[in-house]
């Protein structure tokens, strides 16, 4: 009877071990503080909201609420870069005045410090004519932008850790599960072992990344996104193809 060997089982275990060690995201949940859009010698609370990959800053400021809505931050995390938009105003006393164009959703990119907590890099800043009504934008250009956290940084969610060791975990039963069906077409329909051998690595492959589809979910639903999952789907889908191709082979 052929049984799996050990060193390969523990190679493939340290492979997913080491992948799930090399999450070093950190939670950018909190408060932050920078400065003022439009007056260096102001300073601006943040409180940010992470959820998976998705970052969104929530504001107290009435005038805001009244203009973007609740969320005046909206952000992706890539790593350790930060990319979205930023709700920007004018002075309160401007808002009739300039109407639609007192606030605007401005472009910015961010760099993560490696304490996890300094945002800095670029924003897009607009200039607009506050002496004709309607406040006409004139000019555009990148600005500096830092943000600080306010307190310690948080850890990562640990659905990523979840996540990452429900897929080791079941990884360890696919294993065994590709040795016993080796066996089966080896020992009840008499296939060459090279065949058999080919067929239940294809089987471990399909069912190892049609599981990764539900670890995904544990993680986040942000990432359950039609790129994430259709190339996940479809390799899975191949799998099991190439699976039932090799066992019917002699």
């Amino acid at each position: 009877m052929n049984y799996p060997n050990p060193r390969l089982a523990l190679a493939i275990v340290s492979l997913l071990l080491a992948s799930c060690l090399q999450t070093t995201e950190v939670n950018l949940s909190g408060g932050w503080v920078g400065q003022n859009s439009y007056n260096e010698n102001a300073t601006v609370t943040a409180t940010l909201v992470q959820e998976g990959r998705k970052v969104s800053g929530v504001t107290r400021d009435p005038s805001f609420i009244a203009f973007f809505g609740e969320h005046f931050f909206i952000a992706t995390v890539d790593g350790t870069s930060l990319r979205g938009k930023i709700a920007t105003g004018l002075p309160v006393n401007l808002k009739d005045f300039c109407g639609k164009n007192w606030g605007q959703w401005v472009e910015f990119e961010l760099e993560l410090s490696s304490d996890g907590n300094r945002l800095e890099g670029r924003w897009k800043q607009f200039t607009s004519n506050t002496k004709e009504a309607g406040c006409p934008l004139t000019n555009e250009e990148w600005k500096p932008y830092v943000l600080t956290r306010t307190g310690p940084a948080l850890p990562a969610s640990p659905r990523y850790l979840v996540g990452a060791l429900s897929l080791l975990g079941l990884a360890l039963v696919f294993f065994f599960i590709r040795s016993a069906f080796e066996n089966y077409l080896v020992g009840s329909l008499k296939r060459s072992p090279n065949t058999a051998g080919l067929a239940g690595w294809a089987l471990f492959g399909g069912l190892l990344l049609g599981s990764a589809i539900g670890s995904v979910a544990l993680v986040g639903s942000s990432y359950m996104v039609l790129p994430v999952l259709i190339p996940l789907a479809l390799l899975s889908l191949l799998c099991f193809v190439m699976c039932a191709v090799f066992s019917g082979k002699k």
